[in-house]
């Protein structure tokens, strides 16, 4: 009886550690959320030319691609 005492007990802590670990890794994606908000505030032209340049790629992308006639 102990040793699936000492099981569910070692299964317990292994519990709490990853949701510890979890909740950690959940706090520091809202701060990288939040740092990224106030980044893109701060300079407002850049999501739409990181949008133009991610076109521009596909553009060239689908020309290469036709022009090896994939």
């Amino acid at each position: 009886m102990s040793t699936s005492y000492n099981a569910g007990s070692a299964a317990d802590l292994a519990c709490e550690r990853l949701c510890a670990h979890v909740f950690r890794m959940g706090i520091l994606l809202q701060d990288m959320s939040v740092k990224t908000a106030l980044f893109d505030k701060a300079r407002p032209g850049r999501q739409l030319k990181e949008k133009a340049d991610d076109q521009r790629r596909e553009v060239k992308r689908y020309r290469e691609l036709v022009a090896t006639g994939q």
